[in-house]
């Protein structure tokens, strides 16, 4: 009976803070509730108060005080008391669903970025890899051992990034203006290129992530791996758009992709061929 008397009570005046149970249900009918029964009278109490937490008219929780008869109950200076201390109690409560947020969508990230086929890293202003996925390894260990030592190499799913990307990562950070973050190359949707000393196709792209995320976070940087290994062939074979997604990926990705669509350009013909015959 309290909760439903509670939730009509709240539900008709949404954005209310502070309840005490006597405010809502009286002595008898309380002592005669099932909420009562089964929640207050096994631990002694008597006397509930509640404060209320809302974002506009959506109810979110309630932190819950109990009391038992011989603490009385809530007089209406600790009602004003509480009512001071319902801000703090909220920003606490935000502060938490945002870091619960956050974290959902970091999962939802790493589940989407080890998947990916475009070689991805995201490095962290502490110099530190903070997500990569396999496409990103393999493309990693070709630039720092080269393709035939990489193939027989099996590095796992370890990661070591380039050294020229690594010095500039440093250096970026050393000499960061937080106030000029717009003016920087990295901002750019163009971004910072390094190619490699002596792999011809294969460069390494960088941009800034979470610069506005909260005034107190601190760059991320993402790094990209393409290689244009075989470009200049599926030019002819295929239009440009297409080329400039191969190009972004990883030489996996790229056999993978081109074994599907020679796949599905010889199920073309085969059906092409079968209506040729049926339609003598």
């Amino acid at each position: 009976m309290w909760h439903v008397k509670c939730q009509a009570f709240l539900s008709a005046r949404p954005g209310t803070m502070l309840v005490r149970i006597s405010d809502v249900v009286s002595q008898r009918d309380l002592l005669r509730s099932e909420f009562y029964r089964s929640f207050m009278r096994p631990h002694n109490d008597r006397h509930f108060a509640c404060l209320n937490f809302w974002d506009g008219a959506l109810f979110q929780g309630l932190i819950g005080l109990h009391r038992t008869t011989a603490q009385h109950d809530f007089t209406g200076a600790e009602m004003a008391l509480l009512a001071e201390l319902h801000p703090h109690f909220n920003t606490v409560l935000r502060r938490t669903l945002s870091l619960h947020r956050e974290r959902a969508v970091r999962l939802s990230l790493e589940k989407l970025l080890v998947n990916l086929p475009i070689a991805t890293v995201l490095f962290d202003w502490d110099l530190k890899v903070t997500l990569r996925n396999r496409s990103a390894v393999e493309m990693c260990a070709i630039w720092n051992l080269g393709p035939e030592r990489a193939a027989r190499e099996k590095s796992g799913h370890e990661l070591r990034l380039p050294e020229p990307v690594l010095r500039y990562c440093e250096a970026f950070k050393a000499n960061w203006n937080p106030g000029n973050h717009r003016l920087c190359p990295l901002t750019s949707p163009s971004g910072v290129y390094f190619p490699h000393p002596t792999q011809p196709g294969l460069r390494a792209s960088m941009n800034l992530l979470q610069l506005d995320a909260a005034l107190l976070s601190m760059p991320i940087f993402l790094i990209r791996f393409e290689s244009t290994e075989d470009a200049g062939q599926a030019d002819v074979r295929e239009k440009s758009t297409t080329v400039s997604l191969l190009t972004r990926l990883s030489p996996r990705g790229r056999a993978t992709s081109r074994a599907s669509w020679g796949s599905v350009a010889a199920t073309t013909k085969g059906r092409s061929a079968w209506a040729r015959v049926f339609s003598r």
